[in-house]
């Protein structure tokens, strides 16, 4: 009868729902066939608001941010309905950020330059604080971390070029590539004299 297919019970919902692997772009995840399995046409699985449906107990999720937390759903699918769904929650791998770009010095004095830049174009996410170091020709490199994308050195030598570079740091310490630029501080104003030394 035309109508037999309304009776077939609606599917279960699928079963110990894992992840396989994880890495800083991907999920491969995997789930044990629902009850009902007669009626099963495929899988729906979801995450970050899209969707794609397989034929297949597993999936292999590409193309994800790294250190970035995504919901995944995954539920059976009738010819006439669908189980509810069942989901699970990872983390992806940390990666090294890429660099960071246009850096800039702006509103230099004789004793302060500031800096500005803009966060990394790849593995952005990956961001947790940012390394900025500097020196000059005769001194020793000094370093400063910082949570935002701008700093402002500070205790410098008048008329003298600085030799800048500025990384991004992820959660476990990794540093990204240096990006650097010279900057000159102004000339003193005669007869002005300034106190460079770091204060306690």
């Amino acid at each position: 009868p035309s109508h037999l297919s309304l009776l077939l019970p609606a599917p279960g919902k699928v079963g110990n729902l894992t992840t396989r692997e994880v890495t800083a772009t991907s999920l491969n995840i995997s789930w044990l066939p629902t009850t009902h399995q007669a009626c099963i046409t495929g899988y729906t699985v979801c995450w970050d608001s899209r969707c794609t449906n397989v034929r297949d107990q597993h999936y292999l999720i590409q193309a994800l941010l790294p250190c970035t937390e995504y919901s995944v759903w995954v539920a059976a699918v009738a010819d006439t309905s669908s189980s509810d769904s069942v989901d699970i929650k990872n983390t992806t791998s940390v990666a090294v950020p890429g660099p960071v770009i246009d850096l800039q010095a702006a509103n230099t004095t004789s004793q302060t330059v500031n800096l500005m830049w803009t966060q990394p174009r790849t593995n952005w996410t990956c961001v947790k604080e940012y390394k900025v170091c500097w020196k000059d020709g005769s001194t020793a490199q000094t370093c400063a971390i910082t949570d935002n994308t701008s700093y402002t050195i500070t205790h410098l030598m008048a008329a003298t070029n600085y030799s800048v570079r500025v990384g991004a740091l992820n959660a476990v310490g990794e540093l990204s590539a240096l990006s650097d630029i010279s900057t000159f501080t102004d000339t003193l104003p005669l007869g002005e004299s300034i106190d460079i030394s770091t204060p306690l």
